[in-house]
């Protein structure tokens, strides 16, 4: 409920999306010579996937922040390379949840998200 209130609050007129659990290794024991870059090529073809089925991702919506899929992703000023997408990053969902200081200080981010999502020619501001 958090996330369609967040997306709201940005104006974004939006289904949520359904999600899906992604895990890399896709199975356990299978060997693995180069983690991070057969990391990025799973999720690639996850994503290739989803499209497939009609799904095309324009913009990266990142809650929190995880050590491992910040080295996946490798985010760099509002942009995911391995993707080629513009990015944006925010605290977690479940400390937007705790705190309405955090919440408070993520609007300004959400408007320009807001305005990004209807004109993708706009870029929002990296503020993390």
């Amino acid at each position: 409920m958090l996330l369609a209130n967040l997306l709201r609050a940005a104006g974004i007129d939006s289904p949520l999306p359904v999600f899906q659990d992604f895990r890399w290794p896709l199975q356990e024991g299978l060997p693995v010579h180069e983690p991070l870059e057969e990391a990025r090529e799973g999720l690639k073809a996850f994503i290739a996937g989803a499209s497939r089925r009609g799904w095309a991702p324009r913009r990266l919506l990142m809650f929190g922040q995880d050590d491992t899929l910040d080295r996946v992703l490798s985010l760099e000023a509002g942009h995911c390379p391995l993707f080629d997408l513009p990015a944006w990053q925010a605290p977690s969902l479940s400390e937007l949840s705790a705190s309405a200081d955090a919440k408070r200080a993520l609007l300004s981010q959400l408007l320009d998200l807001g305005e990004a999502w209807r004109d993708p020619a706009v870029e929002v501001p990296d503020e993390r």
